[in-house]
């Protein structure tokens, strides 16, 4: 059926649902000879949508702040700083040169009788009939005395001689003097001269010796003494002076000793003597991309491969001591097995070994002392050496890794990849326009376990809908832990405020991401020589992100925007008389505001708009809060056309544009329990069908 009805609309302020809008507007009736109907309502209270975001958070006195946090925008690793790549290989070649030879010595005896059968016949006769009494010993004149093989040498068959001295002692038992003796040694199966001796005036029962230089000299083990002067002026010159005879034995002997000192073989065949060590002491430099001076390094990984030639016949057992390194805490000590002609090869892990690259005072850094000994397993069978044979030693150093190092690390630059950062927070993404926030503050946060100096340059670039801009915060340097704080993680918080930056600017896109890069600077300062760097494999730097923006802002165009569906649920016929739309603002905002609202069909198609200006703002105390909220009323005159467009619509879109005093100069601070509430209603004389 159809009938008139009389509603004065009520529009009130509400925090509840639609339908508690409705009871609360039934029961606020007043009557009036026009018909009011409400259209919507809208409530936007900060304490009701703003703690619904995880990012706010309120002051003691209810003051809001907006606080975005990234614990990690950027992090820096051991990686990033230091590497120790694999080392380039040192090479140590062992010649032979020269074998230092153990003293040698041989002894033997040359008899008178074996004399007497090289000598003048006549002087021979003489002694031999007067073997075993005192007589008179004839003289001897200067004639060759004869050969005689000698003992042979047992620890080698041959030897040629680069140095050393050979030594013959002559000790005289016969029982006249030598008063000439001239003694050369020739090799038996060539006759080569190997050395001469010559000695005069060897008393009866004394010794004499005599010394001769054996260089470049060639020595087989089996040796003939060839006496090629021997001389006696006997026992007298009177055979007949009794008193000078003599007891005559051929038993009696000439004692020889032949010995050798200082020997150096430069070639031949002999025993490896024990004494034969190839020792040498090299430095090891630590190969680093940069200008690193480290001191110490601890290595978490190392291999030491090693390949090794030797020429020799015998086998080598290798040492090699890195005297100022430890190694499961005593001093590094290696050693390798070299197999005779050939090659040798393998590797040693030396992981947990402590470099102390300090210790030279010329260089004291990137460089550690390394020790060769190379000591022969004689197999005790006689071996060919030769003075150009030689053991060459290969070592590197690889698969590195350390657990710790110290001294200066070097200044290096390290860019910050690229990144993005959805600046998420829900508050900003339903607010347009302009609105500058008057004390923002950035945060960087840092967690610090690298104990070096740096420097960084964060570059910021906030993206918004239409346009962008850059934080251009300054350089920054980053707390780090000092070498008596080892094992510890530094926390800092580096500010960029509207002081040192375009914070202001950055934030009043507002931003809807926002776009980083930039770059790390280790050690900016360069080498001080304090050498107080320092790594461990865990350290690293993490480097955040916190934004507190305290809601404490100016604004000539903050825009708020809320949609909601028509409380319009009948079908109106039309206008009997003029008819208006009707808005009620309880604003408890300290803004000045106008309110734009469009009428959406089902499709969300725009059919029509109306727009309040001029609403007024609440009065506030001295401090900028409101005391109290501020309720204005308005009416707009809308025809049939657009009455048809308004009840048509199913969706309304209340756009609220604020503006603080001072045409947007004056600066606001926001609380939990602003709100601003606003009734749209239709007045008039209108057919409806119940």
């Amino acid at each position: 059926m159809r009938s008139k009805l009389l509603i004065l609309l009520v529009v009130f302020l509400f925090a509840g649902c639609i339908k508690d809008d409705l009871n609360n507007l039934i029961d606020n009736f007043e009557y009036s000879p026009n018909l009011a109907v409400p259209i919507g309502t809208v409530n936007l209270e900060l304490g009701n949508v703003l703690l619904e975001d995880s990012n706010i958070i309120i002051d003691n006195d209810g003051a809001l702040s907006i606080v975005y946090r990234e614990n990690n925008i950027a992090s820096l690793y051991v990686d990033d700083l230091l590497e120790i790549p694999t080392q380039s290989p040192i090479s140590e070649t062992f010649n032979l040169s020269a074998v230092a030879l153990d003293d040698i010595v041989i002894s033997d005896s040359i008899f008178l009788q074996e004399i007497i059968q090289n000598i003048n016949s006549s002087v021979a006769n003489t002694l031999q009939q007067a073997d075993g009494q005192i007589a008179y010993f004839p003289p001897i004149n200067p004639q060759n005395a004869g050969s005689y093989n000698i003992t042979p040498f047992e620890d080698f068959n041959f030897l040629v001689f680069s140095d050393g001295i050979l030594s013959l002692t002559i000790n005289n038992n016969l029982p006249v003097s030598i008063d000439n003796l001239t003694i050369e040694f020739v090799n038996t199966n060539s006759g080569s001269a190997v050395a001469i001796f010559s000695f005069s005036n060897i008393l009866s029962y004394s010794q004499a010796t005599s010394s001769y230089n054996v260089s470049n000299v060639l020595m087989n083990n089996n040796l003939t003494m060839n006496i090629l002067q021997f001389s006696s002026m006997g026992s007298g010159v009177d055979p007949f002076d009794v008193a000078s005879h003599v007891l005559i034995d051929l038993q009696d002997f000439i004692g020889i000793e032949l010995s050798g000192s200082g020997l150096e073989a430069a070639f031949g065949e002999a025993v490896m003597p024990d004494n034969l060590n190839l020792e040498e002491q090299d430095i090891f430099n630590i190969d680093l991309d940069g200008d690193e001076k480290l001191k110490t390094i601890v290595l978490s990984s190392c291999q030491l491969n090693y390949t090794i030639y030797s020429q020799f016949y015998d086998d080598f057992i290798a040492e090699l001591v890195f005297p100022t390194s430890q190694l499961n805490g005593d001093t590094a000590r290696l050693s390798i097995d070299i197999n005779s002609g050939g090659s040798t090869s393998g590797n040693i892990d030396l992981s947990g070994i402590s470099l102390d690259l300090s210790t030279d005072l010329i260089q004291p850094y990137n460089q550690f002392p390394i020790w060769y000994k190379l000591t022969p397993q004689s197999s005790g069978q006689m071996v060919v050496f030769d003075s150009s044979m030689y053991i060459n030693f290969n070592i590197e150093l690889n698969s590195l890794a350390f657990d710790y190092i110290d001294g200066y690390a070097g200044q290096r630059s390290i860019d910050i990849d690229f990144g993005s950062i959805d600046f998420g927070i829900d508050v900003l993404s339903n607010i347009s326009g302009g609105f500058y926030l008057q004390n923002p503050i950035a945060k960087i946060l840092v967690n610090n376990s690298i104990g070096i100096p740096v420097n960084a340059d964060l570059n910021m670039l906030g993206i918004g809908l239409n346009n962008s801009q850059a934080l251009n915060a300054p350089t920054f340097s980053i707390p780090y832990p000092l070498i008596s704080q080892l094992g510890q993680t530094i926390y800092g918080e580096i500010q960029i405020n509207n002081q040192n930056s375009d914070i202001v600017d950055f934030l009043a896109l507002p931003p809807q991401y926002i776009e980083y890069s930039g770059s790390i600077i280790t050690n900016p300062l360069g080498n001080l020589e304090l050498y107080d760097n320092f790594l461990t494999a865990q350290s690293k730097v993490e480097i955040g992100l916190e934004i507190e923006l305290p809601l404490e802002l100016k604004t000539s165009n903050l825009t708020l925007q809320d949609t909601i569906d028509s409380m319009l649920d009948f079908e109106a016929i039309g206008i009997e008389d003029t008819s208006y739309l009707y808005i009620k603002v309880d604003n408890g905002f300290p803004f000045e505001a106008s309110i734009d609202i469009y009428f959406l069909d089902e499709f969300g198609l725009l059919t029509d708009s109306v727009q309040f200006n001029f609403i007024e703002a609440p009065i506030v105390d001295a401090s900028g809060r409101v005391i109290e909220s501020l309720v204005s009323e308005d009416f707009y005159f809308i025809t049939n056309q657009k009455y048809e467009n308004i009840i048509n619509a199913n969706q309304l879109v209340f756009k609220t544009v604020l503006t603080s005093s001072n045409n947007g100069d004056d600066i606001v601070k926001l609380y939990t329990d602003y709100k601003i509430s606003i009734a749209l209603g239709l007045t008039g004389t209108i057919t409806i069908e119940l």
